[in-house]
């Protein structure tokens, strides 16, 4: 076996080990915890407060926003947590992000700044104080319970890129529609 070979299989055997810690981590210190717990309704009272507001008419742009948006949002996540910039203490599945903030609570405020603001000054406004209370408020509040732990990271950081990637979907999604709009006449 060459070096090449025998390093892939020790990087494999490290992940094998990683991942039995961390589902044995899971299950002992943070399953049904009260950080878990309050992750779990932050994951229901968003999704119950999107399909109350959702505008039926628009469902398919916004969702397109929205998912677009996620998929930033966790793939921004997953590198974070793997090059060590941030962690999770508490996770409701053992995975190495937050699941429920990039997959759901991210995305349906988004969304519904999306829906709401359709002009692009007050989107802008909308996702600057959003971002803000992401970054400057909910941070700090993960932080002191335990369940956020940022390691090289900043509140700012994380304040610019709740605002960017609102904007950079923003500005795709519009193009798209301009473009499907075109092709109609």
């Amino acid at each position: 076996m060459d070096y090449k070979e025998e390093l892939g299989k020790k990087i494999f055997e490290m992940r094998k080990s990683v991942l039995h810690l961390t589902i044995e981590h899971w299950y002992s210190y943070e399953l049904f915890t009260w950080q878990w717990w309050i992750k779990f309704v932050y994951l229901l009272i968003p999704i119950f407060i999107f399909f109350k507001l959702l505008d039926r008419k628009r469902i398919f742009e916004i969702m397109i926003y929205g998912l677009m948006l996620s998929l930033l949002s966790t793939v921004t996540d997953v590198v974070g947590v793997y090059y060590l910039l941030w962690d999770y203490s508490i996770r409701l599945i053992p995975s190495g992000f937050f699941q429920v903030h990039d997959l759901f609570v991210i995305p349906i405020v988004s969304m519904l700044i999306y829906q709401y603001f359709t002009e692009w000054k007050p989107f802008i406004i909308a996702n600057l104080i959003v971002g803000a209370i992401g970054g400057y408020l909910k941070e700090p509040l993960y932080m002191w319970v335990k369940i956020y732990k940022p390691i090289n990271w900043s509140h700012t950081y994380s304040f610019i890129l709740y605002f960017v990637i609102a904007i950079i979907c923003r500005y795709v999604i519009d193009k798209i529609k301009n473009s499907y709009e075109k092709s109609l006449t």
